[in-house]
């Protein structure tokens, strides 16, 4: 007998930790264009948030319901918690109103969930990069190429993005933009190069210094790169990133050593490539997880839709995303003129039918929605 109470306590325990409470909120919704099952949807995330609120969870975030699990999706959340076993008891429209009634298990962690948009392999691709000074790197011939290929190779190698080599392409911030013999602005040439590759982001990169530096003892090289990462919908920087080191002991590069072989590994500088190579993937990967997923419609049947993300992408049967539409006319600050980006309109929920490798075909939730080849789904936001 004791033997069954101890072992119920034990399974009470795992069910219902401690730090975790029972509660029932609701939330609510407009209903835009008949387009019920986005209200559903956003009735159920006010309904969780005001969940969280009650466990007394610090939120700043935006969040996504996702087979009954909702995690935070935010860098800047202190203190997460995770909502689960999300079950709606009640649920009705009135005066254009939809209503949701739901029951969850709100459990407060002390560390921050990851992004459930993190899930998906984003598209990427590393650009050709920039060289300042090509008299710094004779004895490395192509490495702005070979080097964006290898930041590729382990960025993909993470399994969390799908990488494809944008190296046909240098994109150079410096001097003037030129398409088809017309001025054009960066952010015009990245979303250019972008949309070729069919990519949701873009790496690019430049060397600044790999100059050799000769000593009384020994020589020093330095590695000065800057790389950033951009938003190929929008041509928006995300993140820019600086490495700046001396590799002591190093010079230039012995004849035929070929850049990533055995040899070039053993030099002090071919090692000190390769460790900042790891650092600079380790830190783009950190930026895109806790961007939102994005794919772009190809194609429009009636309320079917075909995307250009499939089973690479780690996209599923069952998945719904929300599918926006860009307005005309870019965002500036006003105050300095700084590029912001495109507003966008959410339309309507869209939930993943058929899955093929390089796309997937998904359907619109409601007839009131047209949707148009160029608009794009996302998950995350």
């Amino acid at each position: 007998m004791l033997l069954r109470i101890a072992l119920l306590m034990v399974l009470f325990a795992i069910a219902f930790p401690a730090n975790a409470k029972l509660v029932e909120t609701q939330g609510v919704a407009l209903i835009e264009k008949g387009a019920k099952g986005k209200a559903r949807e956003e009735a159920i995330r006010q309904a969780i948030r005001q969940a969280q609120l009650q466990t007394m969870a610090l939120v700043d975030s935006a969040s996504v319901v996702n087979a009954n699990v909702m995690a935070i999706d935010s860098a800047r959340v202190s203190a997460a918690g995770l909502v689960k076993d999300v079950v709606v008891i009640k649920e009705w429209q009135q005066e254009g109103l939809y209503y949701v009634r739901i029951r969850a298990q709100v459990v407060e962690e002390k560390l921050r969930m990851p992004s459930n948009a993190a899930r998906y392999r984003k598209k990427i691709s590393v650009t050709q990069f920039d060289v300042m000074d090509r008299r710094q790197i004779f004895d490395m011939p192509m490495i702005e190429v070979k080097l964006a290929q290898e930041l590729q190779r382990r960025l993909e190698n993470t399994g969390l993005v799908l990488a494809r080599d944008g190296t046909a392409f240098r994109v150079a911030e410096r001097g003037q933009h030129a398409l088809d013999g017309e001025s054009v602005s960066y952010q015009h040439i990245v979303r250019r190069v972008a949309s070729e590759l069919s990519s949701q982001f873009l790496v690019t990169g430049t060397l600044v210094d790999m100059g050799v530096q000769t000593g009384w003892i020994r020589d020093l090289r330095h590695i000065v790169l800057d790389v950033a990462v951009y938003d190929g919908l929008s041509g928006t920087l995300i993140s820019k990133h600086r490495v700046n080191e001396r590799v002591l002991g190093a010079g230039y590069m012995e004849a035929n050593t070929v850049f990533g072989s055995v040899g070039f590994l053993v030099s002090e500088y071919g090692g000190a490539l390769d460790r900042v190579l790891d650092s600079l993937a380790s830190r783009i990967i950190e930026d895109l997880t806790v961007l939102p997923f994005s794919a772009k419609v190809l194609r429009v049947e009636g309320r079917r839709i075909t995307l250009d993300a499939g089973v690479t992408s780690l996209v599923s049967v069952g998945d719904t995303l929300m599918a926006y539409q860009l307005d005309n006319g870019a965002m500036y600050d006003d105050a300095n003129g700084r590029y912001l980006g495109f507003k966008e309109r959410p339309l309507a929920a869209v939930t993943v039918k058929i899955v093929q490798p390089q796309f997937s075909v998904a359907e619109v939730e409601t007839d009131e929605i047209t949707l148009k080849p160029g608009d794009i789904v996302r998950f995350g936001w």
